[in-house]
Order: C-alpha cells, then structure tokens, then sequence
C-alpha cells in the first residue's frame, strides 16, 4: 500500500451504494492518505493495515465523511 498516513477505527459514510449499511458506513475501519488524497478504504484486520509503519492516528470511533 502506497501511503503516507493511515487514520484507524473510524466510523466512515463512504456513500457507497454496494454496502448495506446506511449510506454506506464502514464501521471501525481505516483509512490510508498519499499526498492528501485518500488511497484506500480497509477493513481493520487488512494485511495493509496490520503492517503499516508510518504515521497511525487513532480516530477513537469518530464520524469521517466526505466533504
């Protein structure tokens, strides 16, 4: 994964309309940034995340969505 940063155990409304849950929320997941640009939504137990050494913050269940 080509990322800079990864934002973790976040309450994310992806909008996206091949998930079942209300407007798309992914629940506890991460999210990787390259360069300020989102690079990728992961489930927490990802490989990807799991092995990931550069800047973590822990968004403690807080809301991120698009805007």
């Amino acid at each position: 994964m080509d990322a800079d940063a990864l934002w973790v155990n976040a309450r994310l409304l992806t909008f996206d309309p091949k998930v079942s849950g209300p407007c798309g929320l992914r629940d506890g997941w991460a999210l990787a940034v390259r360069g300020g640009t989102i690079a990728a939504v992961l489930p927490p137990d990802a490989p990807e995340v799991r092995a990931f050494t550069g800047r973590v913050t822990d968004c403690g269940g807080k809301w991120v969505t698009p805007g």
